[in-house]
This record gives structure tokens, C-alpha cells and sequence, in this order.
């Protein structure tokens, strides 16, 4: 591929929400030229009969369409040409999420108590991130590598003078808890450290606290209530 005008193709079923592949009609499209077909384009749908019978036939759509149903994971791959909205096991479909970052924001006035959410990471491949949010709006995200915890620390406690936070929520499991130390010795108001393995407030539904968080993550999606940045790495 290091030649003048080398080419390379691609050829495949879209059943994979990552990779090379998903890659080139998503975050990578502009880098491709994009070809999508579906059963309904290929000579045996077209001509609605048996041209070619290697191919897709009528039949099978018929029956792929009564025993999956239009909506499901295996139609929109095996006779859309689709890549999934979802797969069988996703909590949050990515449809929604694509649908949260696109709305434009930039017009609207935000409206809501502004806090702040941090996830620690320290040395490795890891990062940390620092989430502003106001109301069901995030206004600022950012991430770091290879940052030592008192360097976690200045960012938050920066972050903290800029937007007066209602509350600082920060994960405490591990190195995280040394964030909250810290900036509780500085006086940080609001400052809280979250355990997400800690039992749930409604454990007879939710397996710890991790889970019952995503779910309510998952509600403000479903009904459309949350906005996020356009970024290929959060999405």
C-alpha cells in the first residue's frame, strides 16, 4: 500500500459494530467510497424470481421477515445490508446515542444545575476523564494520559472555579479515592467519592450500583433527554 495509487477493497456483511470494516462507513468514511447493497438490490428481488439461485431468493425474505421480524438484529444485517442499530446484548442501542450527539445545541440556552462526573486512570493506556454537565447537557469533556493524581487534582480543582459544580462525583475505587482525599483536604466544595460496586438503591432490581447507574443513563436516552458531543471515541 506504500505505492502511487494503490487501492484496497473491502468486501463484507456488516455484523460487527467495530473494526476496519464498520470503521470505513462510520468515523472513517471520508477515507472510502462507501457501497451498500441490500437483498432488495441484488437480480432475484429485482426481477422477483429466481435469476441467479446462489443469490438471496424471495423465499428467504419472506421467511427471514417472519421469524425475525423487521426490527431485529439479523434482519437489518442479513437483508438490510445494514450495520446492527444494536447487538443482541447492548444496553444502550447506538442509534440513540448517534441521535443524542447529533441534535445541535449550540442555539439553545442550557438550563439546569451543573455538575461535574471524573473518572481517575494514572500512568498507561488508560485516561482520565473530567465530564461537565448541566442539566441533561454535557458542555465540556475531556480526557488525559499519562498524568499522575495530583495533576488529576489541579485539572479538577480548575474545572471546579470555572463552573461552580453543585456536586463533584468521582470514582473512588482505587487511585480515584486519593482524588477525593485531596480535594477534600483543599476544601473543594460538594465533592463526593462514588463506589459503583457498592449495592444499588434498589437492589431487588439491579445487581450494584454500576449497573443501576447505566440504566438510568439508558432511560435519559430512550426518551430522548440527554445531549452529548459529536466524538467518534465517546460514542
Amino acid at each position: 500500500m506504500t505505492s502511487a495509487n494503490a487501492k484496497v477493497l473491502l468486501l463484507g456483511n456488516p455484523t460487527s459494530l467495530k473494526g476496519t470494516f464498520y470503521d470505513a462507513f462510520h468515523k472513517r468514511r471520508g477515507l472510502w467510497k462507501t457501497i451498500h447493497i441490500s437483498a432488495f438490490d441484488t437480480p432475484n428481488l429485482l426481477r422477483k424470481e429466481v435469476v441467479l439461485p446462489s443469490l438471496v431468493t424471495p423465499k428467504w425474505v419472506v421467511d427471514a421477515e417472519k421469524n425475525w421480524g423487521k426490527e431485529s438484529y439479523l434482519y437489518q444485517v442479513r437483508v438490510m445490508g445494514e450495520f446492527p442499530t444494536e447487538s443482541e446484548d447492548t444496553l444502550i442501542p447506538l442509534k440513540l446515542i448517534e441521535a443524542a450527539a447529533m441534535h445541535d445545541t449550540s442555539e439553545k440556552q442550557v438550563d439546569g444545575l451543573i455538575e461535574i462526573g471524573v473518572d481517575v486512570a494514572r500512568f498507561g493506556s488508560d485516561r482520565t476523564a473530567i465530564c461537565v454537565r448541566q442539566g441533561d447537557q454535557v458542555v465540556s469533556l475531556e480526557s488525559f494520559r499519562l498524568q499522575d493524581t495530583m495533576s488529576t487534582v489541579g485539572r479538577v480543582a480548575t474545572a471546579a472555579n470555572e463552573y461552580s459544580p453543585s456536586a463533584i462525583r468521582i470514582d473512588e475505587i482505587g487511585i480515584g479515592a486519593g482524588v477525593v482525599d485531596r480535594l477534600t483536604e483543599l476544601e473543594i466544595p460538594h465533592v463526593q467519592g462514588i463506589n459503583v460496586a457498592r449495592k444499588a438503591r434498589s437492589p431487588e432490581q439491579f445487581a450494584n450500583l454500576r449497573a443501576e447507574l447505566y440504566d438510568g443513563l439508558r432511560e435519559r436516552f430512550v426518551s430522548d433527554r440527554i445531549r452529548i458531543p459529536d466524538d467518534s471515541d465517546l460514542i
